[in-house]
């Protein structure tokens, strides 16, 4: 019979404050997702995302999920090597990403491309697949590693060289193009409303941008979330100025890619992509919190609760309570308060202290940000303890 561990044995018994976080290509979001043991770097760029880091992105993953297949996009999964061969077919290959496309040769001498986006591979796709103008649209989407060698990262995760990234694609007939734009555009900004919350509201726009940087097409739109310490200033859709931080973009390619690569459908077609900077995302969350506190909204916490104990005379016990995936025990050899203050600070958004009275009386006080209440073990248990 496998052991059941509360806790992992090794991440979670390090006191990360400890751990050195400051350099000059930092931010202060990146130092705090550090600090809080989210992240860890390994060189330049790179990075190990760590347990509470992951399950922030798992969560983030599932909810893009929901929001895109409820309205037909399907989920697909491309290799992360591209044959240059299709780089080669839309005139990339030695423009786009010029300096920062990582290629490398296999056994065969043939080039590959260590892929920065995929829409060669998704135009391809459509064009083996999509064979009746009576099945568009046609929408799928890939949520994958990427990798861009930046010159010189800066940023922590908000500009690494190898990011998370969701990237989609629709295929549809001319007349439906701004139709499908649309579509996506909402869902891509619905994302951010599911995260929004009464306690954390999150102002998330479209911005219209000119710029078709190394993607090409018409039109294009970035997602933002507005923030005073935003990266930049954006244009809103009353024509206000805003400081914001790119979560996102959206591009109506039209025929760009099916006349560049020579894909010839049996009936005229046009494309859009789309896609949402997932790390990314979560370097967001990092910097639009306060000096301290790490402001992920509650639908993505990499927990619900913190248990931690009075003493450490009590831990064995404590783990024989058989507690929801959701909750996080702090066995860690620290004082209460610092642990207190670790979970709030990592957007865990409750925690308790359980000592020799709470387990005697079988009921614990759940503590939040602005409130506390008086749950059973029972209750906890279940996790029922808003």
């Amino acid at each position: 019979m496998i052991e059941e561990y509360k806790n992992n044995q090794f991440f979670f018994k390090i006191n990360f404050s400890k751990i050195s976080c400051k350099s000059e290509l930092y931010t202060k979001g990146t130092e705090k997702l550090i600090k809080y043991g989210f992240i860890d770097q390994i060189g330049p760029g790179l990075f190990t995302y760590l347990p509470k880091g992951i399950r922030v992105l798992n969560k983030l993953c599932a909810l893009i999920r929901k929001v895109f297949n409820k309205i037909g996009c399907q989920e697909v999964l491309f290799p992360t090597l591209h044959p240059s061969y299709f780089w080669e077919k839309s005139g990339r290959l030695s423009g786009a990403y010029h300096n920062e496309k990582l290629i490398i040769n296999d056994r065969n001498n043939k080039q590959l491309i260590y892929g920065p986006t995929a829409e060669e591979l998704a135009h391809d796709l459509a064009h083996r697949y999509i064979i009746s103008e009576r099945t568009l649209p046609c929408m799928f989407y890939n949520i994958q590693w990427k990798f861009r060698d930046e010159i010189r990262p800066k940023n922590g995760i908000m500009r690494s060289r190898e990011f998370l990234m969701f990237d989609g694609y629709s295929f549809h007939t001319p007349e439906q193009t701004d139709h499908q734009f649309n579509i996506v555009k909402e869902a891509c900004l619905q994302v951010f409303q599911e995260l929004s919350t009464k306690d954390m509201p999150l102002d998330c726009i479209s911005s219209k941008t000119s710029e078709s940087e190394d993607i090409g097409g018409d039109e294009n739109y970035e997602i933002i979330i507005s923030h005073p310490q935003g990266e930049g200033e954006y244009k809103n859709e009353y024509g206000q100025i805003c400081k914001g931080i790119e979560v996102g973009h959206i591009f109506k390619l039209n025929d760009t890619y099916p006349s560049k690569m020579q894909l010839n459908f049996k009936f005229p077609i046009h494309s859009s992509c789309f896609g949402l900077g997932v790390s990314r995302i979560l370097g967001t969350f990092a910097e639009i919190g306060t000096d301290a506190m790490i402001a992920i909204p509650k639908v993505i916490a990499p927990y619900q609760l913190a248990i931690i104990p009075f003493n450490h005379s009590k831990v064995d016990e404590i783990k024989k309570i058989n507690f929801s995936d959701e909750i996080y025990f702090d066995d860690r050899y620290l004082s209460v308060s610092t642990k207190c203050e670790d979970a709030f600070n990592s957007g865990i958004p409750a925690f308790c202290i359980i000592g020799d009275r709470e387990l005697r009386e079988k009921k614990v006080n759940i503590r939040y940000i602005d409130k506390e209440r008086i749950v059973s073990l029972a209750q906890l248990l279940k996790l029922e303890i808003e």
